[in-house]
């Protein structure tokens, strides 16, 4: 079983916050620890990764629009709700 493959790169606890942070932020994680990521309405943040994300599990994603584009991932908040957010790569 080829971990690279299968891992889960990253399992963050999505919060809506109204006091987001308006500077780039560097996370640096890997299949072992969960970071959090703090998201505004109206903003779209970006998520880089080394390898092209496959797939994305967000627990309610009818409140977020999600979109690939090459090894990164955007995200951006449609409402005020919590979430947790599965991405494979």
């Amino acid at each position: 079983m080829n971990l690279n493959k299968i891992m889960i790169l990253l399992f963050c606890i999505i919060s809506f916050n109204t006091f987001a942070r308006n500077e780039i932020r560097e996370v640096y994680t890997n299949d072992r620890t969960i970071k959090s990521i703090y998201l505004a309405l109206g903003r779209s943040t970006v998520l880089k990764f080394r390898e092209k994300p496959t797939n994305v599990v967000v627990g309610n994603k009818n409140y977020y629009n999600i979109e690939y584009i090459n090894n990164d991932l955007t995200i951006q908040p449609l409402g005020a709700v919590d979430t947790n957010l599965f991405i494979y790569t």
